[in-house]
């Protein structure tokens, strides 16, 4: 409400040594704060597009997972 309504400069950081919210008082601060929700709104549009591309009936399906033998490391390359 206070960023919308009254242009406070309030940003979140969510990774690195400090993480929370602040008020900006500097050009670099800013831009730490834009980076951080570009890269949260980023992220969201990849899970709404996986989200909007989901098979609704062979999800399921998709969750087994390839078990690859410990003596067979060389298979593992493959899988991937």
């Amino acid at each position: 409400m206070l960023v919308n309504r009254y242009g406070v400069p309030i940003v979140a950081l969510r990774s690195g040594e400090h993480t929370g919210l602040f008020i900006a008082t500097t050009e670099a601060e800013r831009n730490l704060g834009i980076a951080s929700y570009e890269t949260q709104i980023n992220s969201m549009g990849i899970r709404l597009r996986a989200i909007q591309e989901a098979d609704l009936d062979n999800w399921e399906s998709q969750l087994k997972p390839q078990v690859i033998p410990a003596d067979k490391p060389d298979q593992q390359q493959k899988a991937e």
